[in-house]
């Protein structure tokens, strides 16, 4: 899946993988990874359905967690 820092000039994700970020996990794919919580958003009852965007930034890194809200 395309990632916020694509910029087109190349096709192919294994040459430029930093251009390519996606993860997605339906709710029965995974029992417990073991994970720890880095940070939890509260998703209003009643939401629109629509794509949101979480920005995430520590130091001089940051990037945009998407979530899509189905109601």
């Amino acid at each position: 899946m395309l990632g916020s820092r694509r910029t087109g000039e190349e096709t192919n994700w294994r040459h430029v993988p930093w251009q390519y970020a996606a993860i997605h996990f339906h709710e029965d794919d995974l029992y417990d990874c073991g994970w720890e919580t880095d940070f939890a958003v509260a998703i209003p009852h009643g939401m629109a359905s629509g794509v949101y965007g979480i920005w995430l930034r520590c130091g001089n890194t940051e990037d945009i967690a998407v979530l899509h809200i189905q109601e």
